[in-house]
């Protein structure tokens, strides 16, 4: 299965909700993150963070890739989209809930099997992460920061769906 960029689109903010959940609280990502000076060099610092961008990652991809692991998740579940909702109503008017709920369910079941196999992307792009961009990712104010480094590392969009799946 060739894994495509809406698929990535719906991946990382799986992988960024289950990850921060299982993890850890999630933090202010509105204030930048200090730098500690003299405690942890910036090497160290870069191996921390892609220790831990690797766990959330792995953990995710665990959950995720679970039977209904996205149907059965509130947070991660895809929905009819917004532009099918008319047609969802009118299927299920026409009593035709069996296959509206099956479709439902084959699109949640197309992500949690992509998961798995969008995992080794997402891992050499963490490898691949210099100490520079570490330094940045914590340092910014920007909280779609881990997500713009993924685009940019794979050249192709995570969070914009760009064509069908």
């Amino acid at each position: 299965m060739k894994v495509t960029p809406l698929v990535f689109g719906l991946l990382i903010p799986a992988f960024l909700i289950l990850s921060c959940g299982s993890v850890m609280e999630t933090p202010d990502f509105g204030t930048p993150i200090a730098l500690p000076s003299g405690a942890l060099n910036q090497a160290d610092i870069a191996a921390g963070l892609k220790e831990a961008l690797t766990k959330g990652i792995e953990n995710a991809v665990q959950s995720a890739s679970e039977e209904n692991g996205f149907l059965n998740n509130p947070e991660l579940k895809i929905p009819i989209p917004p532009e099918a909702e008319d047609v969802e109503k009118k299927a299920r008017q026409l009593g035709l809930d069996e296959q509206m709920d099956s479709f439902i369910k084959t699109m949640n079941d197309v992500a949690s099997n992509a998961a798995a196999k969008a995992t080794p992307q997402f891992l050499q792009a963490i490898r691949n992460l210099s100490i520079e961009d570490a330094a940045a990712l914590l340092q910014s104010s920007n909280t779609h920061a881990a997500t713009d480094y993924l685009e940019e590392k794979r050249g192709l969009p995570c969070t914009r769906p760009s064509g069908p799946m």
